[in-house]
């Protein structure tokens, strides 16, 4: 076999794939309440930052406002993660040890 096909085996999914899991596994956002803590209706899944959305345990369902305003927040910590070196697998490489 050759050698970049199997890296490409192991890369994560893409976001719509990752997304239609956590819709599979535990249904549509709006059949939620919000975790934002406002009490409305759930709009969106919103992945946890740190995670990488692998699971469909990093996701929580937010209305629209606290999704915005969860992503606003986390701002500085997605540049950060999202800033990382990852390695051909797309796993991050620990920088320090």
């Amino acid at each position: 076999m050759h050698v970049s096909f199997l890296v490409k085996a192991h890369r994560l999914p893409g976001y719509r794939a990752l997304h239609y899991r956590v819709v599979k596994a535990r249904g549509k956002a709006s059949t939620h309440l919000c975790e934002g803590g406002c009490g409305k209706a759930a709009h969106d899944w919103s992945t946890i930052f740190p995670y990488d959305g692998s699971s469909v345990n990093h996701y929580q369902p937010l209305c629209r406002h606290c999704h915005m305003e969860y992503d606003g927040t986390n701002l500085l910590i997605r540049k950060f993660v999202m800033s990382r070196p990852r390695n051909e697998l797309g796993q991050w490489v620990v920088s320090h040890v």
